[in-house]
């Protein structure tokens, strides 16, 4: 007689039925204290865009006011104030006009070549004084060496090229604030 296995006649739906309602309690319990519970700061985003919204409003109608209110006062003008006032935007609307002309114009155009020659010379000199000052810490470092050592000889001939290369130094730092100043 072959044997029965009396798990495959075992009803398993009250298992998957409670187990299915278990994985369906804590995947809505997830949501809620994802979506709900740990975004307290929602509330406090829609205030402060209630009081943005409140205060665009607000300079919105004084913008309105104030313009209406210049809107009146053109209006009661006397023609000839009306004409002057106009004539006064034309004025600031020819000054703004001039200015952009010179700025089209060679002067202006040979000034920012000149000032960009001037950048450049002194990116060049900077760069040149870094050179120097690593070329200087080297030589500082095989000086003190030398002298650690006991090397007299070398230890003079590095004192030497540190002092030239103190010489040099100064000599382009001076040369890198002239540039500065005429930039």
């Amino acid at each position: 007689m072959p044997e029965i296995d009396p798990i495959e006649h075992q009803s398993q739906t009250k298992l998957f039925f409670v187990l299915g309602g278990l994985f369906l309690f804590v995947s809505v319990w997830a949501f809620y204290d994802e979506m709900v519970s740990r975004r307290s700061w929602k509330q406090y985003r829609r205030e402060f865009n209630a009081l943005e919204l409140k205060r665009i409003d607000t300079e919105s109608q004084q913008l309105k006011q104030a313009l209406q209110a210049e809107d009146a006062r053109r209006e009661a003008l006397p023609e000839q104030e009306l004409v002057e006032d106009q004539f006064s935007l034309r004025r600031i609307r020819l000054k703004r006009e001039q200015a952009e002309i010179r700025m089209e114009g060679e002067e202006y155009r040979g000034v920012s070549r000149r000032l960009k020659e001037l950048e450049i010379r002194l990116s060049d000199a900077q760069q040149r004084q870094g050179f120097a000052k690593a070329d200087q810490d080297e030589i500082y470092y095989e000086w003190k060496h030398a002298q650690e050592k006991g090397e007299t000889d070398a230890a003079d001939r590095h004192r030497k090229e540190f002092q030239e290369l103190e010489e040099r130094l100064v000599r382009l730092k001076g040369e890198g604030k002239g540039l500065e100043r005429a930039v």
